[in-house]
């Protein structure tokens, strides 16, 4: 997404809290009984929302304090709030499946998504098999991207909705 020419006007912040004692800080002291689980994409996607709307209105000569979604001084802009929590492939063994959970937040809502496992059909047994790191995390970014577009089309109405991917395609 940063590659892209004109992000900037679109993307405020982005966050890789990698760390569990990162991703505690982020989401301002909570820490999350799973950290690769769909509440926790929900919570840092809601986070990711909150800080979008503080820097916004810090630029903006703004402050923060007792924002209400309808508040006149956002502009009525469309922030939305995206988080991913991954387990990937990894030079660790993982301790369950490879999966991940994305969620989109809005004022309207969050929407979830999640590809659990992450498995692939093999195409000479028709068993699942496993995804390779690179494929795994071009997964994950491709289902950023599904939530991101659902999310815009969403834009005029509508209640949030998430879905599951299945083979690396998201339905809502």
């Amino acid at each position: 997404m940063v590659g892209t020419p004109g992000a900037s006007a679109v993307l405020l912040d982005a966050q890789f809290p990698y760390l569990q004692s990162a991703l505690t800080e982020y989401l301002k002291g909570h820490e999350p009984s799973k950290y690769c689980s769909e509440e926790t994409a929900e919570l840092m996607a809601e986070r990711a929302l909150t800080r979008a709307k503080e820097l916004w209105l810090a630029q903006h000569g703004g402050r923060f304090e007792a924002l209400r979604k309808d508040d006149a001084r956002l502009g009525g802009s469309g922030f939305v709030g995206l988080a991913a929590t991954a387990a990937l492939g990894s030079t660790a063994p993982k301790r369950g499946p490879h999966r991940c959970f994305v969620a989109c937040a809005t004022d309207s809502g969050v929407a979830s998504y999640r590809v659990d496992p992450m498995r692939k059909p093999s195409s000479s047994s028709g068993q699942l098999g496993q995804r390779g790191r690179t494929d795994e995390d071009a997964l994950v970014s491709r289902l950023m991207l599904h939530a991101l577009l659902e999310q815009h089309a969403r834009t005029k109405g509508g209640e949030a909705k998430g879905g599951e991917a299945k083979g690396g395609e998201a339905k809502g």
